[in-house]
């Protein structure tokens, strides 16, 4: 696959040939065909912003749509070939109500996110994305209404 990877010190995101990634239980890959370009990636990519991202290198980028590409085990409700919108937010939540969020290959949302981004260090701008299913959304029924 390819992705636009932001290395250690870079100002510039660059193409680089990596594997496909292979989808763990509760997750899925997703060969993506548009991924959203937010104006904070600017900030992200020049080192300017006050996000905590992932360690460098990684490949930014939040929000898409694609066709699922490979399942990993346990996943239910998506089939290969279904499309999908994918939303990068991620959460681990905890028994108390508390817990930690970001934006899977992009940024925390709040401070003791690091070990989310550092599972999840991969966002949208590639061929390919693993995210955990609950992450992607089936369009198929509402591309049907259309046509």
């Amino acid at each position: 696959m390819k992705a636009a990877r932001l290395h250690d010190g870079a100002t510039k995101l660059v193409i680089e040939e990596h594997p496909d990634p292979k989808p763990r239980p509760g997750a899925a890959v997703v060969r993506l065909q548009s991924a959203f370009m937010s104006a904070s990636l600017a900030g992200v990519v020049r080192g300017t912003s006050h996000y905590q991202t992932p360690l460098r290198p990684f490949t930014p980028g939040m929000d898409a749509v694609g066709t699922v590409a490979s399942l990993g085990e346990g996943v239910s409700g998506l089939k290969v070939g279904d499309p999908v919108y994918c939303d990068s937010y991620i959460e681990e939540a905890r028994a108390d109500g508390t817990g930690e969020n970001a934006f899977a290959g992009y940024f925390a949302l709040t401070g003791g996110a690091g070990p989310l981004l550092a599972a999840w260090p991969n966002g949208t701008l590639a061929t390919h994305i693993e995210l955990p299913a609950e992450c992607l959304t089936n369009v198929a029924p509402a591309l049907r209404r259309t046509s």
